[in-house]
C-alpha cells in the first residue's frame, strides 16, 4: 500500500504570507516572489516551478503558457497543492 504522500511530486501552492509577500513553502522554508498578487510575483513563482522541474526558462516570454505546458507534459502529472 503507498501512502498519499508518495503517489507523485506536489506543486506546491502560491500563497500570501502575513508580510504581504508572495511564497510557497520547500522543505520547511519559505521561498518569496515578491508582493503578492502581482504580475511579477507569478513570472518569478512560474521560473521557479521550470528551474525546479529542469527546463531552461530564460528564453521563455511567456511564462504562464510555459507552466501550463510543463504540467501537462510531465509523465507523472504533478498534482496542485
Amino acid at each position: 500500500m503507498t501512502s498519499k504522500k508518495s503517489e507523485g511530486a506536489r506543486v506546491p501552492s502560491l500563497r500570501k504570507h502575513a508580510n504581504g509577500q508572495a511564497f510557497v513553502r520547500i522543505g520547511g522554508r519559505n521561498k518569496y516572489f515578491g508582493l503578492h498578487g502581482t504580475k511579477d510575483s507569478k513570472r518569478r513563482y512560474d521560473r521557479f516551478l521550470l528551474q525546479a522541474a529542469g527546463v531552461n526558462a530564460q528564453d521563455c516570454s511567456d511564462m504562464d503558457t510555459m507552466s501550463f505546458l510543463l504540467i501537462s507534459c510531465m509523465e507523472e502529472p504533478i498534482q496542485p497543492s
